[in-house]
């Protein structure tokens, strides 16, 4: 077990870490080989898409690593994402239509969509891939993604200075990959796979679905709320200094999300055995981790904080350091509640999660109506720490009082 767990979060690790480098590889390539301009359009077609995404995906990832992937069957699922990328693009197509974009900007926004209905396909593989502990099948097809289609996008870009025959390059790659590797293997995992023993209609798996798409569309917009007051209340270059010191807790959020890929489906397989102490123990180790992480982290800053920022970003970020340590702090405290989510979707507890989301954003917007006038940069990181906490502390809650009822077996 201990084997199996190590190298499917190593493999996690790896991926998610090489695609996040590929996609800021990329972004550079459009800075330096083409214009602000054209870095300004795509980042627009990321944000104006991300949210849909989340949205019509209704986080089968969560579902799909629970032993859901057998009750309603692997063909339920693909059904559901199909028509709601569908529907995503119909809908965003007349949106494009009606919009005053111009047809260069259209054209690109389009191919962006695409791109995400291709990478949406290729996640409900990954689900399938880390029900069944095969978390290196969804590292070799995210890293191919990343690097060969950066490297395509690139080509393309420095040989035809055109920013959307560059996006149909990584496009076809991905739809490529998409065929020959990630169906394919989900074929072969298919074989293998019991069949489904319920009868659940698609409508039930969207009636689950939604709250938990939903939710995560608004877990998108609240960690952007600050950004926007930022550039309302004081200038862009703060929002620069922000986003940047912000990417560095990333860091800590790919250990975090590749832990969870790696012992979601075990610890489902736990709940539904009753195996309560291998439950809390492997939960246990993940926060154990998690701090151990942090104080690492924390303590490098601490002390070459200011090396760090001016060697990155440049002298100018030097100062920084006092924001870095409280985003730091919002990082713990976001990614211990991230902790407790992963054991509320391997215990099928998917209730309440949309109204804490609202609750959050809530707070969130009332707090940077009054620190970020106040306090600035930091107020931002005061934000984000209060609404990290108010995040925690509610899913901490709710696991308590779910898992003691099943323990006890107390059937609602």
């Amino acid at each position: 077990m201990k084997n199996l767990v190590l190298k499917n979060f190593s493999w996690s690790f790896v991926g998610n870490v090489l695609y996040a480098i590929s996609q800021w590889v990329l972004l550079i390539i459009i800075t330096r080989v083409g214009s602000s301009y054209d870095a300004g359009v795509y980042s627009l077609g990321l944000a104006i898409t991300a949210p849909f995404i989340l949205l019509i995906n209704l986080n089968f990832n969560a579902i799909q690593s629970t032993n859901l992937q057998i009750q309603f069957g692997f063909l339920s699922f693909k059904m559901v994402r199909l028509l709601g990328n569908l529907s995503f693009f119909t809908v965003f197509s007349i949106i494009l239509i009606m919009s005053s974009y111009d047809f260069y900007v259209s054209i690109v926004l389009l191919l962006i969509a695409l791109m995400k209905v291709v990478e949406s396909v290729s996640e409900l593989y990954y689900g399938l891939f880390q029900y069944n502990e095969r978390l290196d099948l969804v590292a070799k097809s995210v890293m191919s993604r990343g690097l060969i289609g950066t490297i395509l996008f690139g080509v393309g870009y420095y040989f035809f200075h055109e920013l959307f025959i560059a996006i149909i390059f990584i496009l076809v790659y991905w739809f490529v990959n998409l065929l020959i590797f990630d169906s394919q293997m989900g074929k072969k995992l298919l074989k293998k796979m019991p069949k489904s023993r319920y009868t659940f209609s698609m409508w039930d798996l969207v009636k689950l679905g939604i709250p938990l798409g939903i939710a995560a569309c608004i877990a998108f917009f609240n960690v952007n709320i600050p950004r926007i007051f930022l550039e309302n209340y004081l200038t862009f270059e703060d929002l620069g200094y922000f986003s940047a010191v912000f990417y560095l807790v990333l860091i800590m959020g790919k250990f975090m999300t590749s832990l969870a890929s790696a012992f979601l489906p075990r610890l489902s397989r736990l709940y539904d055995q009753h195996d309560w102490r291998g439950f809390t123990r492997i939960l246990k180790m993940i926060t154990l981790m998690l701090f151990i992480l942090f104080l690492i982290i924390m303590n490098v800053t601490y002390f070459f904080g200011n090396e760090l920022l001016a060697f990155i970003y440049g002298e100018e970020y030097s100062n920084l350091r006092k924001l870095l340590l409280l985003i730091l702090v919002y990082g713990l405290l976001n990614y211990l509640g991230f902790v407790f989510e992963t054991a509320l979707n391997a215990m099928k507890e998917y209730r309440f999660r949309m109204i804490n989301e609202v609750f959050v954003s809530a707070v969130i917007i009332v707090g940077c109506f009054y620190f970020i006038p106040h306090f600035s940069l930091i107020g931002a990181a005061f934000v984000l720490i209060l609404s990290a906490f108010v995040k925690c502390s509610f899913l901490f809650t709710l696991f308590l009082v779910q898992f003691n009822k099943k323990r006890r077996g107390v059937y609602y």
